[in-house]
C-alpha cells in the first residue's frame, strides 16, 4: 500500500509538512512536522509497517518512552551516586565529606593506579538501568586486585549498594544488581601500638604549656580530638562533694575538618553523632 493510501500529509503556513492518518477509529499525528513532504511520507510508511508487524503503539506513547528510556541511559551509575549523597539531608557535614572521599577514589575519579585500569574506570559510566551484577563484580575485584586498602574498598562497596537499594525504592531499577558477598565481611585489623603510661607522661611534659589540658584530655581522658577541640569556657564544670569541689568537662559538640571542593579548609563545629557522644567526663 502506497503511503498515499494510509494516512495524508499537508503543508503548513510555515512551509513545513504534517503526516496524519485514522487507525481504529482515532486520529493520529506526527509528534513533529517535517521539513518535505517525501520525509512526511516516509513517516507515514513506517506507522504503517509497524501496524503490518503488530508492533505499533500510538505516537504521542512511544514518544514519551523514547524519552523515558533516553534519560534512563543518561542517568548513570556516577551520576546517580552524587544525586544519591545530595539527597542525604540528615548526614552530618563531615559524615558526608567521607562518603564523596571513598567514592570518588574508587569509583568517579578513582587514584591511582586504579585510574588506568578498565574494569574500574568503565563502573561510572554505565547506564544505572544496565547495572548488572557481573559489572558490580568485575569491579569489586579490580579494586581488590588494585588497592591494598580493604577497609577503603568495603567502605566504597557499602556506599555503592546504599545508591543501589534507593535506586530499587525510587523504581529507578528493578532489583539491586550490588551483591557481593566478600565485599560484606569485615576486615581484620593489627591491633595499633598503645604507648605506655611513662611514654604518655613524657608527650604530656613536652607539650607547650597551653596545650597541656587539650593534651591530658586526650591521652587520659578519652576524649575525642574533634571533642576536644570543640570545648569552651562553659564545658568546664565543678561539683561540690564532701571532700571539696570536683572537676569536669561537659561534651556537647565536636569540631571536623571539612574541605569544600574547590574552597579551602575550615573547622565545622557540630553536635555529636550519636547520644552516648553528649556526655561528661570527671578530670582525674
Amino acid at each position: 500500500m502506497a503511503a498515499g493510501e494510509f494516512g495524508n500529509t499537508r503543508q503548513l503556513p510555515s512551509g513545513r509538512w504534517q503526516a496524519r492518518y485514522r487507525y481504529r477509529g482515532q486520529d493520529y499525528k506526527a509528534p513533529e512536522t517535517f521539513k518535505t513532504r517525501k520525509i512526511a511520507e516516509g513517516w507515514l510508511s513506517h506507522e504503517k509497517k509497524l501496524i503490518d508487524l503488530n508492533a505499533w503503539i500510538p505516537p504521542q506513547e512511544r514518544l514519551a518512552l523514547q524519552e523515558k528510556h533516553q534519560q534512563e541511559m543518561e542517568l548513570t551509575v556516577g551520576l546517580w551516586l552524587e544525586q544519591f549523597h545530595d539527597s542525604l539531608r540528615d548526614a552530618k557535614a563531615s559524615t558526608l565529606q567521607t562518603y564523596r572521599r571513598t567514592i570518588t577514589n574508587r569509583i568517579l575519579d578513582p587514584v591511582a593506579p586504579g585510574n588506568e585500569v578498565e574494569d574500574i574506570t568503565r563502573l561510572r559510566d554505565i547506564p544505572l538501568v544496565e547495572l548488572t551484577k557481573q559489572d558490580v563484580y568485575q569491579w569489586w575485584d579490580a579494586i581488590e586486585r588494585t588497592y591494598d586498602t580493604p577497609e577503603t574498598n568495603r567502605k566504597a562497596y557499602r556506599r555503592l549498594k546504599a545508591a543501589g537499594r534507593e535506586a530499587v525504592e525510587r523504581e529507578l531499577i528493578g532489583s539491586n544488581p550490588v551483591n557481593v558477598p566478600a565485599a560484606n565481611k569485615s576486615v581484620a585489623k593489627d591491633s595499633p601500638y598503645l604507648p605506655k603510661t611513662e611514654e604518655l607522661h613524657k608527650i604530656l611534659t613536652e607539650v607547650p604549656a597551653r596545650y597541656r589540658l587539650i593534651t591530658a584530655l586526650i591521652l587520659f581522658h578519652g576524649l575525642r580530638i574533634g571533642e576536644a577541640i570543640a570545648l569552651e569556657v562553659d564545658s568546664v564544670v565543678a561539683h561540690d562533694t564532701t571532700g571539696g569541689h570536683r572537676y569536669g568537662v561537659r561534651v556537647k559538640q565536636n569540631a571536623q575538618r571539612i574541605t569544600p571542593p574547590g574552597k579551602s579548609t575550615f573547622m565545622l563545629v557540630q553536635p555529636p553523632k550519636s547520644r552516648a557522644g553528649n556526655r561528661e567526663v570527671p578530670i582525674m
